[in-house]
């Protein structure tokens, strides 16, 4: 636990209503949560900022850790502990309890197993929201670490800027989404306030394109602030062809409806088609999803690729390509 009082972290606070809310999402995290919450109270800003985090009825001592942090700091801590799991319902339920007891103005987002290293990482942030007051989310660089590698990747915006860009229009974000890091997001209510959810499973591409749409998205890409833990399946990083197949269709779909809803020139329609049909045809075979196959067949180039959509029909064949498909996609980082 970080060696301070909670008298020296409000210090130098200005006020004492909070102007950011921390949110933190925590769920089996016993190995790391202690890291992110002195990460977070680790931060030196001249404003007040409160941090939930929610406990997602986790079975090993996660909440008890976090008990220890509520008792050192209860002004500042607030935790919301749940007896049965929210995120298995799979109807966004954690959002709505957290921003239930939101009082800051801005947000920020950590999980439990993600962590900061800037001190000042909150500070920089609001610095630059409230130079520019048409700004509705700020972000920054970040490492990824890589926990059974034991290795650490660092600076991957300013490193790796063709991976990692910074600079997206929303047309660009929906074209060829990326990564931008939400455990250094930091943004207004207001911008999330008017966000509404589309039926997709992932939240951080659906709510960066609203940003984008809706105001202006800073990235502080000389700024490295945090760090992303890799390390562990999860349903971004899977080898089950059954989730990963649900997660790539979901995406599609949610990219799709932003494309009508957003009024985007129906030529990135076809070019978002030929993207995803080109790259997910193997999990939309091992699948058998029969109306995705009609579809992948119009617009797969190349021999290979439309044998194996025809080929989909035989059992034996899905078997063999979902083993495959198992063994080249096993999760080791």
């Amino acid at each position: 636990m970080i060696n301070k009082t909670q008298e020296q972290i409000m210090a130098t606070w200005k006020e004492k209503d909070p102007l950011v809310t921390i949110k933190c999402l925590a769920y089996n995290h016993q190995l790391f949560i202690e890291q992110a919450m002195d990460g977070f109270l680790s931060q030196i800003t001249n404003f007040a900022f409160e941090i939930i985090v929610h406990d997602d009825a986790s079975t090993d001592g996660t909440s008890q850790i976090i008990r220890q942090y509520e008792q050192q700091f209860p002004d500042i801590v607030k935790p919301i502990y749940q007896t049965e799991n929210q995120y298995s319902k799979h109807n966004h339920a954690i959002s709505k309890i957290i921003h239930q007891n939101t009082r800051g103005r801005y947000i920020a987002l950590c999980d439990g197993d993600d962590y900061w290293i800037d001190e000042k990482k909150l500070q920089k942030q609001m610095d630059c929201m409230l130079k520019h007051s048409d700004c509705g989310l700020c972000f920054t660089d970040f490492n990824i670490w890589y926990q059974k590698k034991e290795l650490m990747c660092t600076n991957l915006m300013m490193e790796h800027p063709e991976q990692y860009p910074c600079d997206y229009t929303l047309e660009q974000w929906i074209l060829y989404p990326g990564y931008t890091a939400p455990m250094t997001w930091l943004y207004t209510a207001e911008l999330y306030e008017t966000f509404e959810r589309l039926n997709s499973m992932d939240f951080s591409f659906e709510f960066f394109a609203h940003a984008l749409a809706t105001s202006k998205v800073i990235c502080l890409k000389n700024e490295t602030t945090a760090v992303y833990r890799v390390g562990h399946e999860s349903a971004v990083h899977t080898s089950m062809p059954n989730k990963a197949y649900k997660r790539a269709k979901s995406l599609h779909d949610v990219r799709i409806v932003m494309i009508k809803k957003y009024r985007i020139s129906e030529d990135v329609l076809e070019k978002v088609n030929q993207m995803y049909y080109n790259k997910a045809y193997r999990l939309i075979a091992i699948n058998h999803d029969v109306e995705e196959i009609k579809q992948a067949k119009k617009y797969c180039r190349g021999f290979l690729r439309n044998v194996i959509l025809c080929l989909a029909n035989i059992s034996f064949f899905r078997t063999l390509m979902s083993k495959v498909y198992r063994k080249t996609h096993q999760y080791n980082a």
